[in-house]
């Protein structure tokens, strides 16, 4: 099994893996893990970031402030040495490199074919490669933004209310609530922060 990805879900799964199958796994990073306790600050999950936060008007001043305060494809210091323990017990292999190409075989496993020129063979592959940064839910979102006359910042996200509600009956959480919630909108304490201001 090659799990693809630098951030706690990929560390977590091949460490599972990696106790089931011993020696079968490979985590494939792009980079030396990048250490950190939390994707976001602590900062953000108490008053002070947030109300600074709330208190920018300029949409595009929010985003900034999301991506600076973003630490995606990162590991708690925990895992991060579960893995090298891992790797020196010969449990799992932790290749740095990245997938340039990807080729199925008449078996039904792939080749993948890294940017270093060397080939792992895989008979699962899985991806843990973190949230993408563009707005989720494209194309039907477009049409509806489209069609209800939605409010978007320049980034395509939504502007919502302070109630999460994009217009009147139609709330968000998750990624779609980044531009108020902040940059731990996408994770667990977003979702705690969004059922507080959806508790009608």
């Amino acid at each position: 099994v090659v799990i693809v990805g630098g951030g706690i879900s990929a560390g977590q799964i091949a460490l599972a893996l990696a106790e089931r199958a011993p020696g079968r796994v490979t985590l494939l990073t792009r980079r030396a893990i990048q250490e950190a306790h939390f994707e976001t600050s602590a900062c953000w999950t108490g008053q002070r970031c947030r109300a600074a936060f709330a208190r920018t008007l300029d949409y595009r001043k929010r985003r900034w402030m999301i991506d600076e305060a973003t630490q995606s494809g990162s590991m708690p210091p925990a895992v991060r040495r579960a893995i090298q323990v891992a790797v020196s017990e010969g449990r799992l292999e932790h290749p740095i490199d990245q997938v340039e190409a990807t080729r199925p075989n008449a078996d039904g496993s792939l080749s993948l074919t890294l940017a270093s020129g060397a080939v792992l063979e895989a008979e699962r592959v899985i991806l843990a490669t973190g949230f993408s940064k563009a707005r989720p839910g494209s194309p039907w979102l477009d049409e509806t933004i489209h069609n209800l006359g939605l409010r978007v910042a320049t980034d395509g996200f939504p502007i919502l209310n302070y109630r999460l509600e994009w217009c009147p009956g139609l709330a968000v959480s998750g990624p779609l609530a980044e531009l108020e919630l902040g940059p731990a909108a996408p994770n667990i304490v977003g979702a705690h922060l969004a059922a507080e201001r959806l508790g009608w």
